[in-house]
């Protein structure tokens, strides 16, 4: 079982990139993904950096946050540093 973290890091990364692009195709009525849709059709070109900024922020810092709670304390064995 080598390399889950790795793999439960990736797969949150897909899920938010999944959830951001429900939002932009269904038209949720909320989200970044809907601020982006109606920011590019308003042509508010602003608003649209500022949420793609926002997007990429977000995603870092939830890949921040899970690799030290998961990472570095749940799956200690798969560094072998556990004592």
């Amino acid at each position: 079982m080598p390399h889950i973290g790795a793999g439960m890091r990736i797969s949150l990364g897909l899920a938010f990139i999944s959830m951001t692009e429900a939002e932009m195709i269904m038209y949720a009525g909320q989200g970044l993904g809907y601020l982006i849709m109606l920011s590019w059709r308003a042509q508010r070109f602003e608003v649209l950096l500022a949420a793609i900024v926002l997007i990429g922020i977000l995603n870092l810092t939830f890949d921040r946050v899970f690799r030290y709670f998961v990472e570095e304390k749940l799956l200690k064995w798969e560094k072998g540093i556990v004592k």
